[in-house]
């Protein structure tokens, strides 16, 4: 292998992400300056994180001065010396609390034995298969505007449910 070939597998929950260094790196050249440059989700300038080969880096709200790691689109540039040539693209959606919600939503109709407005358990598992599609449009396709249209009319449809007390 002549190049490194770099790679990057991301898990979220809700407070954290993983990011695991997948790469393939040449055994004769020792990778050098191995960086993560993280734009969060409404935030155009990005967060610069050195990694260590092959491990895994926990992000946390405290290492990049954030009250929380919030759902959105996670535009995760990977790249090792010389930087501006050898990188990799990465866009992570991150829909955990959006989905927690929508889980909570069905739970609520289901124990309350009740509607609230137009929702149903019908409409809750369409909803979260488009929220699916949308962290696939991301991620796979990079068609990360159209997984944001899709993200904010659900997160507005649902903004103003109130939990039931039953």
């Amino acid at each position: 292998m002549n190049i490194h070939k770099l790679d990057l597998l991301v898990y979220d929950k809700s407070k954290s992400l993983y990011l695991w260094d997948a790469s393939q790196y040449n055994v004769d050249i020792e990778p050098t300056n191995l960086l993560y440059h993280i734009t969060a989700p409404g935030f155009s300038v990005p967060y610069e994180l050195s990694y260590e080969k092959s491990k895994l880096l926990v992000l946390t709200p405290e290492l990049i001065g954030f009250s929380s790691i919030p759902d959105g689109c996670w535009k995760i540039v990977q790249s090792v010396c010389p930087n501006d040539k050898l990188t990799n693209l990465h866009y992570h959606f991150k829909i955990t609390d959006l989905h927690t919600q929508l889980i909570s939503i069905a739970n609520d109709i289901l124990t309350c034995r009740t509607t609230y407005s137009s929702y149903s358990t019908d409409d809750i598992n369409l909803d979260i298969s488009r929220l699916e599609m949308a962290k696939y449009l991301a991620e796979y396709l990079c068609e990360v505007d159209k997984a944001n249209i899709i993200y904010n009319q659900l997160q507005e449809k649902y903004q103003s449910y109130q939990s039931c007390s039953c």
